[in-house]
């Protein structure tokens, strides 16, 4: 069996394993309990403490990734929670006017992963070559091409991407549904997504005194 046919087959066992799994997730989505009232989380956070080597330079890091809630006028109101992983370079001085750059992809449709484990952030995955047909793990390695060296780092998922979430605490399951509705309504738009990374980042600047 040639290459091109091996890869060929390949791809739609991959493709077949991918609506079965999606199937088996959307089944046990509908097997779940009804949505329960849910009620924002203050802003918390997890740090954790890391290193990279860019341009020869071994560079010592603090990795802190948490949920920040777009502030609103009405504590009634629906929440847009905000998912983010941050890299901060550890000096001496604790320097706090170091330069901060926030990396995004716009939304809505796609969250900040690639840009973080694929090209900015200070580990990359290592992809496999795509004539590989035998799926295994994929490691992660230092990122030569980080800009850790330079500035911290904020990768932000747009709202309704990735870790990030539309949250009520309307009463009833309709209630929370059409919220969570108006929210989404609010931030997809141009204008609505510029807003939105716009406060993220001014609350992010304030929480952590930038």
């Amino acid at each position: 069996m040639n290459s091109i046919v091996r890869g060929v087959l390949s791809a739609a066992m991959l493709l077949i394993l991918s609506v079965f799994s999606n199937v088996s997730c959307a089944y046990q989505a509908d097997a779940q309990p009804a949505e329960t009232n849910q009620t924002p989380l203050p802003h918390q956070s997890i740090a954790s403490e890391g290193t990279v080597t860019v341009g020869g330079n071994k560079i010592p890091y603090l990795a802190e990734t948490g949920l920040m809630n777009l502030n609103t006028s009405d504590v009634q109101e629906p929440v847009i929670s905000l998912f983010y992983v941050a890299y901060f370079k550890k000096t001496q001085r604790g320097d706090r006017i170091r330069p901060i750059t926030f990396i995004y992809n716009g939304g809505p449709g796609s969250a900040s992963v690639w840009l973080h484990m694929a090209a900015l952030g200070p580990k990359r995955v290592a992809l496999i070559p795509p004539q590989t047909n035998q799926l295994t793990s994929t490691p992660l390695k230092d990122n030569a091409f980080s800009l850790l060296d330079v500035s911290d780092l904020v990768f932000i998922d747009a709202p309704g991407t990735g870790y990030s979430r539309f949250i009520s605490n309307a009463g009833s399951a309709e209630e929370r549904a059409q919220q969570k509705a108006d929210s989404a309504k609010s931030v997809y738009s141009i204008r609505g997504d510029a807003g939105a990374f716009t406060q993220f980042i001014v609350q992010f600047l304030t929480t952590y005194q930038r």
